[in-house]
């Protein structure tokens, strides 16, 4: 039995959160920018889905097994509190041990390629639920193991109109502790709670992390349209969340190229995400399932107890794709 989530008192921290969104929506030129409107390129069925703007509806995530559910309001408040204390702050030099204890302003600034002007960075209010491919695992691994396997929710940090960063935080809110006015963390943020990485500044406007950003790069490229609202994936090869990405579905077969072999494939599932590499070749990249999937997978870790090397073995879903090729890009 996992243990209940931890009350969060979260009233002023989504206070916060609605000012900015206000700001956003008052001030379009100071914070993210719209994402773009899809219709172009799906098929009527998924238009029929899509809301006003022509963006995807984005819902609360899905529990993981054992783990009590949290709602996109608690994730934006504990998002906010640690992009302010780690990272936007201007005391924010050095971070915890839970954040790998290095700077988060210098990593970021040296992935994104350009200084930022940090007392212009805000959360974008676009939680994006990445689901893990992990269906089960045993209770005696450590909260740290776990959230390492969990699913996560994506949040975009942007300077102005920039993307800069991605905050990757675990859907697991077990030992998450804030103070009484929601304002500060009681304690620091339990072992994987946090992932944060820089994005390059030469995508631009063109994030693969975005839903419509990824629809609209495949259906532009091949010239199908999607047929099903698409779905964020972790990645499964050693890779950082920011890697994670988004399946997309096709309303007809599309010719494809194999990225090591040049060997053709026809196919109706792609998957798109950040590239691995700086290139401007390489900034997104695509992939589609390998016909062979895996049902399971050993992980290793480090126990708590004695700090020596244990394993597990996990469950692996069969509709989340964890054996992947990659293709070129059109």
């Amino acid at each position: 039995m996992r243990r209940r989530l931890p009350w969060l008192r979260t009233t002023v921290g989504v206070a916060v959160w609605f000012a900015a969104a206000c700001r956003y929506a008052t001030e379009p030129d100071s914070g993210p920018p719209l994402r773009p409107d899809v219709r172009p390129w799906v098929t009527p069925n998924v238009a029929a889905l899509l809301n006003a703007s022509g963006n995807f509806v984005l819902s609360d995530p899905a529990p993981d097994p054992g783990n009590a559910p949290v709602s996109t309001r608690q994730i934006l408040v504990v998002a906010r509190l640690i992009v302010q204390a780690f990272t936007i702050s201007p005391s924010a030099r050095t971070v915890s041990a839970a954040l790998g204890g290095t700077t988060q302003r210098a990593a970021i600034e040296d992935v994104y390629g350009a200084p930022i002007d940090w007392s212009s960075v805000a959360l974008a209010p676009w939680p994006l639920h990445a689901r893990t491919p992990v269906v089960s695992v045993a209770d005696s691994i450590p909260d740290s193991m776990r959230r390492a396997l969990g699913s996560r929710t994506h949040i975009l940090l942007y300077a102005g109109s920039a993307a800069i960063a991605d905050l990757a935080l675990s859907n697991s809110f077990a030992d998450v502790l804030l103070t009484a006015d929601s304002t500060a963390f009681a304690q620091p943020p339990p072992s994987e709670l946090i992932r944060i990485s820089g994005i390059p500044g030469t995508l631009g406007d063109t994030v693969p992390l975005l839903p419509e950003v990824a629809v609209r790069d495949v259906a532009a490229r091949t010239g199908a349209k999607v047929d099903r609202p698409p779905q964020l994936f972790l990645p499964w090869n050693d890779l950082g969340p920011v890697f994670s990405r988004w399946a997309i579905h096709t309303d007809r077969d599309v010719s494809l190229v194999r990225y090591d072999t040049g060997e053709p494939m026809l196919t109706r599932d792609i998957l798109v995400g950040v590239g691995t590499t700086t290139s401007p070749f390489g900034l997104v990249e695509w992939y589609v399932p390998a016909a062979q999937q895996p049902t399971t997978s050993t992980r290793s870790f480090v126990r708590p107890s004695d700090q020596r090397i244990d394993s597990v073995v996990v469950q692996l879903a069969r509709d989340v794709p964890t054996n992947v090729i990659r293709v070129r890009r059109p």
